[in-house]
């Protein structure tokens, strides 16, 4: 299960603990989101070629996969490059199409907080609000931060994100 852009593997938790009683189910982090290394290329070759590595590795060749958003688009490019890695495709809420200019602006509101002048999530989220004005969304790009050694901090690359959408 691949997750969408600002997200991460555990928005598919609930999800996949009702399929592991039937299937084996596995939720990954793509590259520059969660828990998952950072890297320039956030394109998605880059990030199939994530997955296909990861499929490997775990002898998953031949699997359904699911991916949501950024994370099926992912999967699209898996299936077209990698056609023996999936066994079967699902995409949820994305077609083969150019995004919508307004994600980008949510990438850059968030680039532009300075962290280290911040101490609590409500801060950042006044900060997120004039640019990100539904606040579930916001509720939803504040669940990328985290501290660390007492400090915030993204756990999304910003910066790669940005130039994958150029």
């Amino acid at each position: 299960m691949l997750h969408g852009l600002f997200g991460a593997a555990g928005n598919w938790r609930s999800i996949a603990k009702g399929l592991a009683d039937t299937y084996r189910v596995w939720t990954l982090d793509l590259r520059n989101h969660g828990d998952s290394p950072w890297d320039d290329d956030n394109s998605y070759e880059a990030m199939a070629g994530d997955v296909r590595a990861f499929m490997a590795r775990h002898g998953l060749f031949g699997a359904a996969v699911m991916g949501h958003s950024m994370g099926g688009k992912t999967a699209m490019v898996l299936a077209l490059t990698w056609p023996e890695a999936v066994g079967a495709l699902i995409v949820v809420d994305i077609a083969p199409v150019t995004r919508p200019p307004d994600l980008r602006s949510f990438v850059k509101a968030m680039a532009d907080i300075d962290l280290s002048a911040v101490t609590r999530r409500a801060e950042v989220s006044e900060l997120l609000a004039p640019a990100v004005k539904d606040r579930p969304v916001r509720a939803f790009l504040l669940q990328n931060l985290t501290i660390k050694d007492g400090v915030l901090r993204w756990r999304l690359n910003l910066e790669a994100i940005d130039r994958q959408m150029e």
